[in-house]
């Protein structure tokens, strides 16, 4: 019985034992598979997190901080000096010293964006976060960290920041007046230098009242039927508008405008050009169109123009269809050399290259030569003129022939007179009709 006891004692006694193994394979295992729930979260928040020891000077690190450096898996040394070698130059002072607060108890907790230059050049940032622990002395004795790179974080916060700058100054310099308006009541909340200029109206006295109380639209009911419209696709372009200045002058334009969201309320961006203007502009334009087809058409004098960039011929008068015998319409839009009046070609090339490089020549006496082959004196001018972009020359001249041949025949006159007075073989007296 006794020897029995024994052996049941015995059994007795390696039951805990087993049990205890088990308990503690069970931790374990718990433990393991909390490290890797807490490593998966690391790798889905990006950030590697680190616990110093301050009394062991120990660093225990939680994640590769070498890839935040962008060096090569675990070549970081994890010392703080070390990681200070890689920030910034303009950032290292900052953070030594807001590490150094921290140990020492006037902050204990920290929050910092930092830049790390990595081997390649390249400028990468990080967010790190410190905490401290103190003793009783009030020194601290554990510091823990997280790390965490937010270079695409600060690339798009950048890339917003440029983008609103950028859109407050088209804003301000457009020459098209616009303003931004809540969609519910029609209330002013920003409006451009343009629109000041143009209505009258400053944006400080505007802004918080609404389109209704300044009487903006001009036709009524305008507004209800513009906001219906543009809420059925969010977005209008070029739709005719009429609006009233401060001073009750109507201004015609093409509005174009947007619908959005922002913070829960519903805004409109409208974008107003003055088609007056650019009406009147127009009319202008073509007003001296038909002046210059007019003066052209008409002129008794022949006129053409010419492509510089290829000598072709764009257009010939009449006077010029007249005087050379040339079909004018034949003549456009082929190069000039096809029905040239020169007939030394390199006089005519270097007169081209004068008025390119001079810009004009004025009365420039040479010889030119009609349809039928027969040549005349002529006094030509060119200047250079741009038509749709291309530089273009507009010769005129004039055939001057009959008065070369007039002054011609004074000169051999005068020669003949002169001949006739200077060698006589008799005498001869000029006399008046009262000398006699």
């Amino acid at each position: 019985m006794a020897g029995k006891a024994k052996r049941g004692s015995r059994r007795s006694l390696a039951r805990p034992r087993r049990g205890r193994a088990a308990s503690a394979g069970r931790r374990s295992a718990r433990l393991h598979e909390s490290l890797d729930q807490f490593r998966l979260a690391q790798d889905a928040l990006g950030v590697v997190t680190w616990i110093w020891d301050i009394e062991a000077d120990r660093v225990q690190w939680y994640g590769d901080a070498s890839r935040l450096l962008g060096l090569a898996p675990h070549s970081f040394s994890g010392r703080f000096v070390d990681y200070l070698g890689h920030l910034h130059p303009e950032d290292a002072p900052r953070a030594r010293q807001n590490f150094i607060e921290c140990l020492k108890g006037r902050r204990p907790q920290y929050r910092m964006v930092e830049r790390v230059l990595w081997p390649d050049g390249g400028v990468h940032w990080l967010e790190t976060y410190g905490r401290a622990s103190y003793g009783p002395d009030g020194r601290a004795t554990r510091v823990a960290g997280v790390i965490k790179e937010i270079t695409e974080l600060k690339r798009e916060e950048s890339a917003r920041v440029k983008a609103e700058k950028q859109l407050a100054r088209v804003f301000d310099a457009s020459p098209e007046y616009i303003v931004l308006v809540r969609a519910g009541d029609g209330m002013f909340l920003a409006a451009n230098p343009a629109f000041e200029r143009v209505t009258g109206y400053r944006a400080g006295e505007i802004v918080g009242r609404t389109v209704n109380d300044i009487n903006l639209w001009a036709i009524p009911g305008e507004r209800v039927r513009f906001l219906a419209d543009l809420r059925k696709d969010g977005m209008l372009r070029d739709r005719p508008a009429l609006i009233r200045a401060r001073d009750g002058k109507m201004l015609a334009g093409m509005l174009s405008a947007s619908l959005f969201e922002h913070e829960g309320e519903e805004l409109i961006i409208s974008i107003m050009r003055d088609v007056s203007e650019a009406k009147r502009l127009e009319r202008r334009a073509r007003q001296s169109e038909s002046k210059f087809a007019a003066l052209f058409e008409n002129s008794p004098e022949p006129i053409s123009l010419m492509r510089l960039s290829d000598e072709v011929r764009l257009a010939a008068n009449s006077a010029w269809e007249r005087v050379t015998g040339h079909s004018r319409d034949r003549a456009s839009s082929r190069p000039a050399t096809a029905m040239s009046l020169f007939p030394d070609a390199a006089r005519r090339r270097d007169l081209i290259a004068r008025v390119a490089a001079e810009g004009r020549v004025s009365n420039v006496e040479l010889r030119l030569v009609r349809a039928d082959g027969s040549e005349f004196d002529a006094l030509i001018s060119g200047v250079c003129i741009e038509v749709e972009g291309e530089r273009c020359i507009l010769w005129n001249w004039r055939d001057i022939t009959a008065q070369r041949r007039a002054e011609h025949d004074r000169r051999d006159a005068d020669a003949r007179y002169r001949a006739l007075f200077d060698t006589p073989r008799d005498g001869m007296l000029t006399l008046s009709p009262r000398s006699t």
